[in-house]
């Protein structure tokens, strides 16, 4: 625009190869901005300007009750940043190259249910979830995407780490503009932090001395609780962390408070084998003296859903999975009076139930929203697989939540692949079981849908097999 400005030093030979690369192009360097190249020019060699000191002390920032200059609010977006992310970890369990890979856009969602366990956006129970692409997969094993269930202050961690980076990634480079962290020590040219910076950032941030982790007396009992046989750490010493124990943290405090089974806490930190669960919560049995409670109030709740399932069924209601069919077939050949006498009678009980849960005699455990699996030896995949759930002896699918959200994965993402030219024999076989499957327990719930016509190309390619007809 015609100011004056002369480069220090250090961007001398920056601004030389500049000036040149426009005196080549035919443009001034003072424009007016008239032609576009003149920025394309500036950015494609990362042309620096030096921000005088004068200008710098006017630039003030203000949060609640604290006033911040600009080195102090660089290093606050930077601390805060951190903050949330190790919040995100521990809040979920997922590891940081899958925070890395967080979606900006689709990375949080929530889900409301009403105490019946349907979707709703009146209802209460509130779930809260991060979506990410997982690491440490094989492709026989698992999909790339993944869910993680939080809690509410999870969510809002996500969302701090959100509002901090975005004005940063509408500088980055098209090919990058899906990542969601940014480089915030760069003041020039935004770019895409690395994944070993994240974690670096992370540790250093929750490491510094501002941070009391000095071990107390009380500190070292519940190392030992923890871990026994521990001789790394003694009182008086300085606790040093790496982010990925906050997912050996959760493991340990949902076992150990009984809040999560083995099964689900696999699924939660996608892990491939269930002795790799158990290893991350080993020890967690030193929380002995809440399981009376925590176990009543657990079985409680399975025995609700029990009594709740088998009410509906006494009512006429639908009831899908393989255990679901063969109840509702089982009563049907009995009649109407089922439900009238003994055993029958007192399965609409919660009593009954929860007599049936303590003695052993009864299992069940959630598999997702409105489906639920009644076998003790179930070790339960990292993701669900419907095809499995629609005619196993095992479950009960008491809505379609979990079965239409599927489907609509499932149709979705052939769409996509179609589009990208990506779609092969292994993807359209896995999708059009899953859409297969979830139809049918539609079918079941007689939830009224329009039936999904596969496109001649995408038949094609779906490999015949036990399940595909």
């Amino acid at each position: 625009m015609g100011g004056r400005y002369t480069p220090g030093k250090s961007y001398k030979k920056s601004w030389e190869r500049f000036t040149h690369a426009l005196d080549e192009a035919g443009i001034p360097l003072a424009d007016k901005g008239e032609d576009h190249r003149w920025m394309e020019i500036f950015n494609l060699f990362e042309t620096h300007i030096l921000i005088k000191d004068a200008r710098l002390q006017k630039f003030k920032v203000c949060i609640g009750d604290s006033s911040y200059g600009w080195a102090d609010f660089r290093r606050y977006l930077v601390s805060m940043s951190a903050k949330a992310s190790w919040l995100c970890l521990a809040l979920s369990g997922m590891r940081v190259d899958e925070l890395y890979r967080i979606s900006p856009v689709y990375g949080a969602q929530k889900i409301s249910f009403d105490k019946n366990g349907c979707e709703s956006d009146t209802g209460k129970e509130i779930i809260y979830f991060l979506t990410t692409r997982q690491s440490k997969i094989t492709l026989n094993s698992q999909t790339k995407d993944d869910v993680f269930v939080t809690t509410k202050v999870g969510l809002k961690a996500f969302h701090v780490v959100n509002a901090i980076h975005t004005p940063f990634r509408s500088r980055f480079a098209e090919d990058d503009s899906h990542r969601m962290f940014a480089n915030l020590l760069d003041l020039f040219y935004f770019t895409q932090l690395e994944k070993s910076s994240l974690a670096a950032s992370i540790q250093i941030n929750f490491n510094k001395d501002n941070f009391d982790f000095i071990l107390t007396a009380e500190d070292m009992g519940y190392l030992q609780t923890s871990d026994p046989t521990q001789t790394s750490f003694k009182q008086s010493d300085k606790f040093h962390f790496t982010p990925h124990q906050t997912r050996r943290s959760l493991a340990y405090y949902l076992i150990g408070y009984e809040l999560c089974s083995f099964p689900a806490l696999k699924q939660q930190l996608s892990h491939l084998s269930m002795a790799m669960t158990r290893w991350y919560a080993r020890n967690a049995y030193s929380f002995e003296k809440l399981y009376s409670e925590i176990r009543k109030e657990r079985v409680t709740q399975q025995a609700e859903i029990f009594a709740r399932i088998y009410q509906k069924m006494a009512n006429g209601e639908r009831i899908a999975g393989g255990k679901g069919q063969a109840m509702i077939a089982e009563i049907s050949r009995e009649g109407e009076s089922y439900f009238e006498y003994g055993v029958n009678k007192r399965k609409l009980s919660k009593d009954y139930w929860i007599d049936q849960l303590t003695n052993g005699k009864a299992h069940l455990h959630a598999v997702a929203p409105g489906l639920y699996c009644t076998n003790t030896l179930c070790s339960m995949r990292i993701n669900i697989d419907l095809s499995e759930c629609v005619d196993c002896e095992y479950d009960y699918i008491e809505n379609v939540v979990y079965a239409e959200g599927s489907r609509m994965d499932a149709m979705r993402n052939i769409e996509l692949l179609k589009e990208n030219n990506e779609l092969n024999s292994s993807s359209a076989t896995k999708y059009y079981m899953q859409v297969k499957a979830a139809e049918e327990i539609m079918d079941d719930l007689e939830f009224e849908h329009d039936k999904y016509e596969f496109a001649e190309d995408v038949l094609s390619l779906v490999i015949p097999t036990k399940t595909v007809a």
